[in-house]
C-alpha cells in the first residue's frame, strides 16, 4: 500500500468510534509491517556472483546463425547414388546429418578473453569456414589459440612471419622487453608470383582458387595497389581485376597471397622471438623458426561441390580447386542426378581448368553436383630453419640505423641449401627530408620460413629520398641489384639464373586543397641470359574534386576526375634488337547531378608498336544510376574492353624477376597464368513501387566475351517481374525472363524462356499455404528442353507450440534428358523453447528417367521418415 492510502485510512480512523479505531489501528499496523518487510526484501543485496557472471559472461557472448541435427531412415529402390546426391544437400547416404552455420562470438569475456567459434556443416569440408579462435590479454601477456593469424615480432625482414595457422601463440609485451612464441599447423600455403599485363584489366588468375580472404598484397611496377580502389579480387575463383583500366604488357604485377591446400599433408610451424630495447643504445632482437613439412597425403581424396543452376549457357562455374581430371582420377558432373558428358553437355576452360561451362540453360531449380580429385597444391621442398639477429640503434628523432642477419637452411636429400642473409638499412628524417638507404646480400642458397612477402634472393643497393616543401613533394629512387631465380633443369637438378637489374625514378607531386598533380620519369634495365631489356617511361596524372552539393546534411563533392598519360619507349634484345613504343591515356569521372542522379565514366586507350607490329587496346565504360528513396531505382551501364592485337611481349619480364618461387615463398604450381578477355556489355535495370502493395522490376542485359579465359559467347537476356501484397496476408510474385546465347565461331545456339510464380498466404486463423511453379521452354537443337515444376504446401497451427503441414511437388522434363520427379511429405513441428524446434516427417519421392540413352541412370523411389532438431539465432 502506498503512502496516500495510508493517510486516507488515518483520516477515517480520526472520524470513527474508539472501538472501530482500535480495530482499524491493528489493521493499519499490520499493513505497515507487511510494507516494511517488502521494502526490506527489495533492498536486500542481490546475489553478487550471479550479477558478476551476467556482466562478465552472459552479456558478452553473441550467437548467430542456425543449426539442424537430423536423423534419416529411408528405403530406396533403384539408383541409390542419385538419391544420395539429390537429398539432404548431397548427404543422402548419411543416417545422421549436421547442417547449417553457427557463430559464437565472445568479447572480453571475464574482462580478458575474446573468442570466435564458427562451424558449418561438413558436406564439403571447407577449410575456410571452420574456424575457432580464442585470445586472452592481461597485464602485458597475450595468448592466441585456434585459427589465428600467426606472427612473431617481425623486426628482422629475413626472419619475419605472417600466415594463417591453426595452433597457439603466447606473447609478453612489458616495458623494454618483448617476446613471442608460436606452435601451429599450417592452414594455407603462401605464394608470391609475378606476371606482365595483357593490355586488359583482367581478370588475372593466380593459379589457386579459394584464396585466404584479405591475405593478398599487390604491387604494380613496384607501387602498392589498394583493394577496391585499384583492384578487386575474387577469393573463390582466385583472380584479380584492375579497376582503373588495362595493364600494359610492359607493366609487371607482383602478388603475394595465401591459398588453402588440397590433398596435401599439413605441415607445422614453430618459432620464438625476443627483443630488448636499451633506449639510446639501441634495440636487439633474436628470432628462431622452423617449418616442418607434413606427411605425404597418400591416396588422393575426392571433393564434392554442389551449385544451383546459373541460368544462361556459357555462365562460368568455379571449382574451389583445379581438378586432376585423368583416367585414374576422373571428374564427374551431374545435373539433377543425370551424368553429363564432357565436350557435349559442358566444357572446361582451356586457360583455367578450375572453370567449366554448360552448353545449355540450367535453371536455378536444378542441382549441379561435381565430384573430382583436387590437384595437390603443396610444393614444399623440405624442412626449413631460420635463426635471425637484428639490431637497431636510434640516430635522431624518427631516424635509425638497423643491421639484420639470418641463417636459413633447407633440409632434404636432393637439394639441401643453406646461406646467410645480411642487410644494413639507414633512415634519416629531418623536417621535410626523408632518406632511406639499404644494402642487402641475400645469397641464392638462403631460404626462409615461407610467408607472404615481396622478398627475393638478391644482392642490391637501394636509395629512396623524399622532400616536402609546401604543396610540393619531390621523390627520387635508385636500385642496382643482381637477382637470383631458382629453377630446375631437365634432370631435376636445382640451378640458379642471375639477372642484373637497375631502376631510376624521379617524380614530383603538387597537392593543394582538392587537386593533385603528379609527374614521373623512370628508366628500367635488366640483363639476363638470352634477353636484355631497357624501358623509359614518362607519366603524368592529375586528380581533382570540386563543387559542393547543395542538398543533404553532409556536403559531398559534386565532381571527381582523374586523368593520366603515359609514354613508354625502349628496346628488347633477344639476339636481335626490337623497338618498343607505347602510349596510354586514361580518364575517370564521377558526377552527382542531383540528389537522385549519379553519373560515372571511365576510359582507357592504349596504343603499342613492337617489332613491326602494332595494336590498340581500350577499356571504356559509362554508368548512370537513379535513386528516389524506396520509390524507384534505375541503373544503366555500358562496357567495351579489348586487349588489341599486341597483348604480350615475348622476352619482357620487367621487375617480376626472382618472385616466381624463391627462398621466401612458393611460386607457380605448374598451371598457366592467363589474364584478360575481350568484353562488351550493356545492362539496364530498374524497379518501381506503384503503391504500398505493388512493386515491379525490369532488366535487360547484352554481353559478349572472348579471349583466352572466357566462354567465347554472345548472350542477351531480358526479364520482367512484380510482387503484389494482397489483402488477407497473401503475397503474389511473378518473374519472366528470356535468354539467348550464341557461341563465337560456331553455329551452335542456345535459348530459353523461364517463368516462375508463387502465391504465399497466412490469412487470419490457424491456416497458411504456399503455391509455386516454374516453366522452362528452351530451344537449342539437340539440347532443346521443356520443363514444368510445381510445389505446394498447406499448414495448420494447432497451438502456439505445435503445427502440422503437408507438402508436395511435381516436375516433368521433356526433350533433352526427360524425367519425372514427384514427392509428398507430412510434417509435424513442435517448438520446444523459443527458436528451438523439433520436426518429424514422413516423405515419399519418385524420380523416373524417361530417356533410354541416359546410361547408368535408372531413377529411384524412396520412402521414410526424418527427425530434425533445429535452432536459429
Amino acid at each position: 500500500m502506498n503512502r496516500a492510502a495510508i493517510l486516507a485510512l488515518a483520516a477515517v480512523l480520526a472520524a470513527s468510534s474508539q472501538a472501530q479505531n482500535e480495530i482499524a489501528a491493528k489493521w493499519v499496523g499490520k499493513i505497515l509491517k507487511e510494507r516494511q518487510a517488502d521494502l526490506a526484501r527489495q533492498s536486500k543485496p542481490k546475489n553478487k556472483t550471479v550479477e558478476w557472471l551476467n556482466r562478465a559472461f552472459t552479456q558478452r557472448i553473441q550467437l548467430s546463425g542456425s543449426r539442424a541435427l537430423a536423423y534419416h531412415h529411408h528405403t530406396v529402390d533403384g539408383d541409390r547414388s542419385t538419391f544420395d546426391s539429390l537429398n539432404y544437400y548431397g548427404q543422402g547416404d548419411q543416417r545422421f546429418t549436421d547442417t547449417g552455420s553457427l557463430t559464437i562470438l565472445g568479447a572480453r569475456v571475464f574482462n580478458a578473453l575474446n573468442f570466435q567459434y564458427t562451424f558449418t556443416d561438413s558436406r564439403f569440408d571447407d577449410p575456410e569456414n571452420q574456424r575457432l579462435s580464442v585470445n586472452w590479454k592481461e597485464r602485458g601477456f597475450t595468448v592466441d589459440a585456434g585459427d589465428i593469424q600467426g606472427s612473431l615480432l617481425n623486426t628482422n625482414p629475413y626472419a619475419s612471419f605472417n600466415r594463417q595457422l591453426r595452433g597457439a601463440s603466447v606473447g609478453y609485451f612489458g616495458g623494454r622487453f618483448s617476446a613471442k612464441a608460436l606452435y601451429s599447423e599450417s592452414r594455407a600455403t603462401p605464394r608470391t608470383i609475378s606476371f606482365n599485363g595483357t593490355n586488359s584489366a583482367g581478370p588475372y588468375y593466380l593459379q589457386n582458387g579459394r584464396l585466404v580472404s584479405g591475405s593478398e598484397s599487390v604491387q604494380l611496377d613496384g607501387q602498392t595497389q589498394i583493394l577496391n580502389t585499384d583492384y578487386v579480387v575474387d577469393y573463390q575463383g582466385g583472380s584479380i581485376t584492375f579497376v582503373r583500366g588495362p595493364i600494359a604488357p610492359t607493366s609487371t604485377v607482383i602478388v603475394t597471397y595465401e591459398a588453402y591446400d588440397f590433398n596435401a599433408g599439413a605441415g607445422t610451424v614453430q618459432g620464438a622471438a625476443a627483443g630488448y630495447d636499451f633506449g639510446r643504445y639501441g634495440r636487439v632482437g633474436v628470432t628462431m623458426m622452423k617449418q616442418l613439412t607434413g606427411s605425404d597425403a597418400g591416396s588422393l581424396s575426392s571433393r564434392t561441390e554442389q551449385f544451383e543452376g546459373f541460368g544462361a549457357a556459357g555462365t562460368p562455374y568455379f571449382l574451389n580447386a583445379v581438378p586432376l581430371n585423368t583416367a585414374a582420377f576422373p571428374t564427374t558432373i551431374k545435373v539433377d542426378g543425370i551424368r553429363q558428358i564432357d565436350g557435349i553437355d559442358y566444357v572446361f576452360d582451356t586457360g583455367n581448368p578450375a572453370i567449366f561451362y554448360f552448353r545449355r540453360f540450367i535453371p536455378s531449380t536444378s542441382i549441379v553436383e561435381v565430384v573430382y580429385f583436387p590437384k595437390p597444391t603443396s610444393v614444399q621442398e623440405g624442412d626449413r630453419e631460420v635463426l635471425g639477429f637484428d639490431y637497431r640503434i636510434p640516430l635522431a628523432k624518427q631516424s635509425y640505423l638497423q643491421y639484420n642477419q639470418a641463417y636459413g637452411r633447407l633440409k632434404n636429400d636432393a637439394t639441401p641449401l643453406s646461406g646467410i642473409a645480411r642487410s644494413l638499412q639507414g633512415v634519416w628524417r629531418n623536417r621535410g627530408l626523408s632518406i632511406r638507404a639499404t644494402l642487402q646480400d641475400v645469397p641464392d642458397d638462403f631460404v626462409g620460413v615461407e610467408s607472404r612477402s615481396f622478398q627475393r634472393n638478391e644482392r642490391s643497393a637501394r636509395l629512396d629520398t623524399e622532400y616536402k616543401l609546401g604543396p610540393m613533394t619531390y621523390k627520387m629512387s635508385h636500385l642496382n641489384g643482381r637477382i637470383g631465380s631458382r629453377t630446375f633443369d631437365n634432370d631435376g637438378d636445382l640451378i640458379f639464373n642471375r639477372t642484373a637489374q637497375r631502376e631510376t625514378r624521379f617524380g614530383a607531386t603538387y597537392t593543394k586543397e582538392r587537386t593533385d598533380w603528379t609527374a614521373e620519369v623512370r628508366r628500367q634495365e635488366s640483363d639476363r641470359v638470352g634477353y636484355d631489356a631497357r624501358l623509359d617511361t614518362l607519366s603524368f596524372s592529375q586528380s581533382k574534386s570540386f563543387g559542393k552539393t547543395p542538398w543533404g546534411g553532409d556536403l559531398a563533392t559534386r565532381w571527381e576526375t582523374r586523368v593520366s598519360l603515359e609514354r613508354q619507349g625502349g628496346q628488347i634484345f633477344d639476339g636481335a634488337s626490337k623497338n618498343l613504343n607505347r602510349t596510354n591515356l586514361s580518364y575517370e569521372a564521377r558526377y552527382l547531378a542531383s540528389p537522385v542522379w549519379t553519373f560515372s565514366a571511365k576510359a582507357g586507350l592504349s596504343g603499342i608498336r613492337y617489332d613491326g607490329q602494332k595494336g590498340n587496346g581500350r577499356d571504356i565504360s559509362v554508368a548512370a544510376s537513379y535513386r528516389l528513396d524506396d520509390k524507384a531505382t534505375f541503373n544503366a551501364s555500358y562496357l567495351d574492353s579489348t586487349a588489341g592485337s599486341v597483348s604480350t611481349l615475348i622476352g619482357f619480364e620487367g621487375f617480376g624477376l626472382g618472385f616466381g618461387g624463391n627462398g621466401f615463398s612458393s611460386g607457380l604450381n605448374g598451371d598457366s597464368l592467363l589474364g584478360g578477355a575481350d568484353e562488351r556489355a550493356f545492362r539496364l535495370s530498374g524497379t518501381y513501387k506503384f503503391n504500398s502493395r505493388l512493386s515491379g522490376s525490369a532488366r535487360y542485359d547484352r554481353f559478349q566475351t572472348s579471349g583466352s579465359v572466357s566462354s567465347n559467347t554472345n548472350s542477351q537476356s531480358v526479364g520482367l517481374g512484380f510482387d503484389w501484397m494482397a489483402k488477407g496476408g497473401n503475397t503474389l510474385s511473378f518473374d519472366l525472363s528470356r535468354t539467348d546465347t550464341s557461341y563465337l565461331g560456331s553455329a551452335f545456339k542456345s535459348g530459353a524462356t523461364f517463368a516462375s510464380a508463387s502465391l504465399i498466404g497466412a490469412p487470419r486463423g490457424p491456416w497458411n499455404y504456399r503455391v509455386a511453379g516454374n516453366a522452362l521452354l528452351s530451344d537449342g537443337g539437340e539440347f532443346a528442353q521443356n520443363a514444368l515444376y510445381g510445389d505446394a504446401s498447406l499448414g495448420y497451427r494447432i497451438n502456439t507450440r505445435q503445427s502440422v503441414y503437408l507438402r508436395g511437388s511435381y516436375g516433368r522434363t521433356q526433350g533433352y534428358l526427360p524425367q519425372i520427379d514427384q514427392s509428398i511429405g507430412l510434417f509435424y513441428e513442435y517448438r520446444i523453447w523459443q527458436n528451438l524446434r523439433l520436426v518429424g516427417s514422413y516423405k515419399i519421392r519418385s524420380l523416373t528417367y524417361l530417356d533410354p540413352l541416359a546410361a547408368g541412370n535408372s531413377g529411384y523411389r524412396s520412402r521414410g521418415f526424418d527427425l530434425e532438431l533445429g535452432v536459429s539465432f
